[in-house]
């Protein structure tokens, strides 16, 4: 999983595509316990996470 800055308040998550998945769960939270996620089709091998807040912290 590869993460990178796009702008103050996006990210983008980019990875590699898994033979044989159906599909992708990308999952981020923040410290304050804040928690999102999406799922994804198996197409898919990036994602732009929004709508997050500059000096925060997030685990994705």
């Amino acid at each position: 999983l590869l993460v990178q800055n796009a702008t103050t308040d996006t990210v983008q998550a980019r990875w590699s595509s898994v033979k044989g998945a159906t599909g992708y769960r990308l999952t981020w939270s923040s410290t304050d316990g804040h928690r999102e996620n999406v799922n994804l089709g198996e197409t898919y091998n990036f994602y732009m996470i929004q709508g997050l807040h500059p000096g925060t912290e997030y685990t994705i």
